[in-house]
């Protein structure tokens, strides 16, 4: 603040102050100097007060949160807890899981050692299987080479004796039989035209039956 009464006084040509009003004005203005330092310091003490009252109000108005934070962190806790009972019953259902599945496995196991058991009979019998049919072969090959021996001995006995081929057999021949003589003797009349009576010792088929084959 400058006063005009407190300046410093002035000598002039004319005219001059004593010198206590000299010092008198000195000192006045030192000491309006300091006032206006002080001045300003009141001035940056009260920019300063103010933040510090902005930073309490905001400072209170957190604490005023508090409560409601710590309901909510209560709540969070709450939460937690529950999550954390989930995961317990989670983590012992996951343990039974993989008890099973190990029974499963362990059952697995047994089946697979049972089937290469299974296989392993399996081959052995197929084995067995093929060399009986190697034998069913060999033995069928030897009986129609036995057939056909009796066949030629047959023949060679029937000299006298007359072949009929071609004449159909009876389709039920393998359970009720057949009359041959009664066909020969029908062939006879209706095939060969001869109606007097032909005596026939004994008639019969040669060789095995078969469905696929008309027997002589």
């Amino acid at each position: 603040m400058n006063n005009p009464y407190f300046a410093p006084a002035q000598m002039t040509d004319n005219n001059s102050f004593p010198p206590w009003a000299v010092n008198l004005c000195n000192q006045m203005t030192r000491i309006q100097s300091t006032l206006d330092v002080h001045t300003n310091r009141w001035k940056t003490l009260k920019t300063l007060i103010v933040s510090q009252t902005e930073k309490l109000t905001k400072l209170e108005q957190t604490i005023s949160e508090i409560p409601d934070l710590k309901r909510k962190m209560e709540n969070a806790n709450s939460n937690v807890k529950s999550l954390q009972t989930d995961v317990k019953k989670l983590s012992e259902k996951v343990e039974e899981y993989d008890l099973t599945l190990q029974q499963y496995s362990d059952i697995c196991d047994g089946i697979t050692g049972n089937n290469n058991d299974f296989d392993k009979r399996l081959s052995s019998i197929e084995q067995e299987i093929s060399r009986l049919h190697c034998a069913r072969d060999e033995i069928t090959t030897k009986l129609q080479l036995t057939e056909e021996r009796v066949t030629d001995v047959q023949w060679g006995g029937m000299r006298e004796n007359l072949l009929f081929c071609g004449i159909k057999e009876a389709t039920n021949y393998s359970t009720e039989g057949e009359n041959c003589e009664q066909k020969i003797q029908n062939f006879i009349k209706k095939e060969l035209a001869i109606n007097c009576q032909i005596s026939i010792d004994r008639a019969h088929r040669l060789g095995r039956f078969r469905k696929d084959h008309i027997r002589p």
